[in-house]
């Protein structure tokens, strides 16, 4: 039986396995004249975003579910993502809002 002080770890896991599965974008290699790709910079939405998911990560980790919740809320709001919306998802499994998370759950698969 996992300890409740692991489980944060075990979810953050979890969604880290299942992204592993998920198409992955291609890694800049060199354009048409030979030159290497240079990768597009980060829009301020994006910024924003993983500002909030990374607050979001540092709440879980510490069980802290309100809190992770609403900062992984104000991530997806900013430019959604997959792993925002599994993170999400986790939080509301933490809350025992099940309906919710199975809802998200489902929207991310």
């Amino acid at each position: 039986m996992i300890g409740s002080a692991s489980r944060p770890a075990a979810l953050v896991l979890a969604g880290t396995t299942l992204m592993a599965f998920l198409p992955q974008p291609a890694e800049a290699g060199p354009d048409s004249t030979g030159q290497p790709a240079v990768e597009p910079a980060k829009t301020p939405e994006q910024e924003k975003a993983q500002k909030f998911f990374e607050q979001g990560l540092t709440f879980l980790e510490e069980e802290n579910w309100n809190a992770a919740l609403v900062s992984f809320e104000e991530s997806i709001k900013a430019f959604p993502t997959a792993s925002a919306l599994f993170n999400k998802a986790m939080c509301l499994k933490g809350l025992q809002r099940y309906k919710e998370a199975i809802a998200d759950l489902e929207k991310y698969l």
